[in-house]
Parts: C-alpha cells; structure tokens; sequence
C-alpha cells in the first residue's frame, strides 16, 4: 500500500497537471498505482483502521471505485486532483505508522497490507 501510494504521488505530483493530462502512460501508471492503494484499503480489518486513524478510509476507497468504474472515462485533471488530496497525505501517515512501530507491513509478517 505506501509503495504503490508513493508511486502514485510520483507519477502525478512530480509534474504539473497540464503534462500529467498529456501523459497517456502517467495517467495510466496513476491509475493503477490507485487502484492498488484502495484495494489494499479494503482489507485493513476495523482493528488495523484504528490502528491509524488518521487515515480517512472511506476516501481510499472512493478514489479507487472512481477509478475501476469509470477506467475510460477518468478525467486525468481529476486524478491528479485526488491523488494531491487524497493519496500524498496518506504516505507520510504510513510512514510514521511504521516507524513508530503501530503497525507491521504485511512484509514483516504483520496483519496490515503496508
């Protein structure tokens, strides 16, 4: 999940929307990067959401259901809108979970799909 929501803010944040949008395979790499962050969402059992409650799960989720509903039809501005609002600020929220030991990435034989 913090790969693939690390991904996601390289490939859309590290250019201006404008380039973003002209960028087929950004957008699509985007995409899929997002996609990956809202499934992997889903399966953080309600103990592992409280666990870090500063995430706002619910809005995972919906930016991944945008985006596996209306694959064709995602507007790239709005993709990269979700990913400047949604997605950078879950990276540093999991980054500090790890550190400070709150949670185990599934890596490490732990229960939350970090």
């Amino acid at each position: 999940m913090l790969a693939a929501a690390r991904r996601a803010v390289d490939y859309a944040l590290s250019v201006e929307v404008d380039l973003f949008t002209a960028d087929r395979m950004r957008v699509d790499a985007t995409m899929a990067a997002v996609m990956i962050v809202g499934e992997a969402s889903k399966r953080i059992s309600v103990d592992g959401r409280r666990e870090i409650p500063d995430v706002d799960w619910r809005a995972l989720s919906d930016v991944r259901q945008y985006v596996v509903h209306k694959y064709f039809l995602v507007d790239a501005s709005e993709l990269h809108r979700a990913v400047a609002e949604t997605i950078r600020g879950l990276v540093p929220v999991l980054e500090r979970a790890l550190e400070l030991g709150n949670v185990k990435s599934s890596r490490d034989g732990g229960g939350i799909p970090l």
